[in-house]
C-alpha cells in the first residue's frame, strides 16, 4: 500500500487452498518475501514475489511451522524461524541459490520473529515459549488435596498417558531441545528418553494394551507429511507404521490390541480411520469430520472431536449414527477429555479465567467439579489422562509464559 496515496496493490492470489502472511520487503524494495500456509497440512513455507508482480517463487520446502522472516542486510539471504528441527529456531537460506538452510549460530530453541538492522550489524528476535508441566489431582472418591507437580522441566512436558498397568507414564517433552517421546515412573521419577529424531515434532503417545509399545505421531522433515510410529516402551528403535497418506495424527490403540485408530485427511477432510496391527487392512470410521479418536473401555463406542468445535461426539464401532455426548454438551476444552469405565473427565469451558476439571459419574448420573481452574491449559496437546485405578487425574498446564526480546550483536 502506498503511504502517499493509500493505493493498494495485490501481490499474491493464494485462493482457498492457501493463506499468505508475514510479508517482508527486501532492502532494495524490489521483492517481497512471505509465508504461505497450507491449512490441510498445518504447514508453512517461504516464498518471494517481485514487487512489480509475477509468480511467487518457493524458497523453502519444509512444510513446517514458520514464525517470522527477515532479509539479511545485503538482501542475499533470508532468516526465518522454523520448527523443522524441533522447537522453533532461526535458519538462514539463500534467496537466489538452491541449498540446505543453515541454523543461525546465534539462535537457540524457541526463537522467532527476526528483524535485521540495515546498517548496524545487529539482529533482534523474540524468545517465546510456554513452560508447560504435568500436574495431577486426586480422582473422585479420593481424599481431596491441592494439585501436585508431577513432571517438570525448564521447557515443555505434555500429552501424558498412563501405561495400562498404571506403573509408568509416557509423555512428550522438549527438555532435550526437540520434542521427543519420554517415559517415567508413575510418580514422575526416572524419566527416560525413548526417541532421538531431533526434529521435527512428535506427539500424541498411546500405549499398546500389553504395555510393550507406544504409538505416536511424527511429522517428516521437509515435506510436512506425518505418520504413526511405534517404539518399544523399554527402549529400542522407533519404526514407521503408516505410509499411505499426507498427515496421520493422534493414534489410539483399541483395547483388544488389534487396531490403531488415527485421524487423517485422505478423503479431503480430517476423519477417523483404523489400521490393523501390526499390518493389514484399513477402514474409515467417521464421515462428517473426526479428530483425536478415543474408545470406550469395552471397545463398543468411538469417541472423537471435530477440530475446534467444543464438543465430544461418539458413534458405535459396529456402525450407526453419531451423537453429541450429552453429558458434556459444548462445554469441553478441545483435547482435554478422557473416557473411562467410571465416567467422563474433562476441563469445562467457563466464564472464569481458567477452566475447572469436571467429572460425570456413570453410576450416579451426576456431574461434579474435581478441581478448580488454577492456570492456563497447554493448547494443541493431549490434555487428560486418568490412572487405571482412577486415583489420579493428570493434565498439562502453563506455569510460565516467557516472552522477551533478544539481540545478536555483530550479525552478518
Amino acid at each position: 500500500m502506498s503511504l502517499q496515496t493509500s493505493e493498494q496493490l495485490r501481490l499474491t492470489s493464494p485462493g482457498v487452498t492457501f493463506s499468505d502472511m508475514l510479508p517482508a520487503f527486501s532492502p532494495d524494495g524490489h521483492s517481497v518475501a512471505f509465508v504461505r500456509y497450507t491449512p490441510i497440512l498445518d504447514a508453512h513455507d517461504v516464498f518471494v514475489v517481485p514487487f512489480s508482480g509475477g509468480t511467487p517463487r518457493q524458497i523453502t520446502h519444509e512444510k513446517s511451522d514458520i514464525r517470522g522472516l527477515a532479509y539479511s542486510a545485503d538482501g542475499n539471504d533470508l532468516v526465518y524461524s522454523s520448527d523443522s528441527h524441533g522447537a522453533n529456531r532461526l535458519f538462514r537460506t539463500s534467496v537466489s541459490r538452491f541449498g540446505e538452510p543453515n541454523a543461525v549460530k546465534e539462535s537457540g530453541f524457541f526463537h522467532e520473529r527476526p528483524s535485521i538492522a540495515r546498517q548496524a550489524r545487529r539482529m533482534v528476535f523474540t524468545e517465546k515459549f510456554k513452560n508447560t508441566n504435568i500436574w495431577r489431582v486426586p480422582g473422585p472418591g479420593q481424599p481431596s488435596g491441592p494439585a501436585e507437580l508431577l513432571l517438570s522441566s525448564n521447557s515443555n512436558s505434555h500429552s501424558q498417558q498412563y501405561s495400562p498397568d498404571g506403573n509408568r507414564i509416557a509423555f512428550i517433552s522438549s527438555r532435550s531441545g526437540a520434542a521427543e517421546v519420554w517415559v517415567a515412573n508413575a510418580d514422575g521419577s526416572r524419566p527416560m528418553r525413548l526417541t532421538y529424531f531431533d526434529g521435527p515434532s512428535v506427539g500424541s503417545p498411546c500405549w499398546s494394551p500389553d504395555g510393550r509399545y507406544i504409538a505416536f505421531d511424527r511429522r517428516h522433515p521437509g515435506d510436512g507429511k506425518g505418520d504413526i510410529f511405534v517404539v518399544p516402551s523399554r527402549g529400542g528403535e522407533a519404526v514407521q507404521f503408516t505410509t499411505d497418506v499426507e498427515f496421520h495424527h493422534s493414534p489410539f490403540w483399541s483395547r483388544d490390541g488389534k487396531w490403531i485408530y488415527t485421524s487423517h485427511a485422505r478423503s479431503g477432510q480430517r476423519e477417523v480411520w483404523r489400521y490393523q496391527w501390526p499390518k493389514g487392512v484399513s477402514q474409515q470410521m467417521t464421515f462428517h469430520l473426526g479428530y483425536r479418536p478415543r474408545l470406550s473401555p469395552d471397545d463398543r463406542y468411538l469417541y472423537y472431536t471435530k477440530g475446534d468445535l467444543p464438543m465430544m461426539f461418539r458413534s458405535p464401532v459396529a456402525g450407526g449414527p453419531e451423537e453429541v455426548v450429552p453429558e458434556m454438551g459444548d462445554r469441553a476444552e478441545n483435547g482435554f477429555w478422557e473416557v473411562t469405565s467410571r465416567g467422563y473427565y474433562w476441563f469445562g469451558k467457563s466464564h472464569d479465567p481458567f477452566p475447572p476439571l469436571m467429572f460425570f459419574d456413570f453410576a450416579t448420573r451426576k456431574t461434579i467439579t474435581l478441581a478448580p481452574g488454577e492456570a492456563p491449559l497447554a493448547g494443541g496437546v493431549l490434555g487428560v489422562s486418568v490412572s487405571p485405578d482412577q486415583k489420579w487425574v493428570t493434565y498439562p498446564r502453563v506455569d510460565r509464559n516467557v516472552r522477551r526480546i533478544m539481540v545478536a550483536e555483530n550479525f552478518r
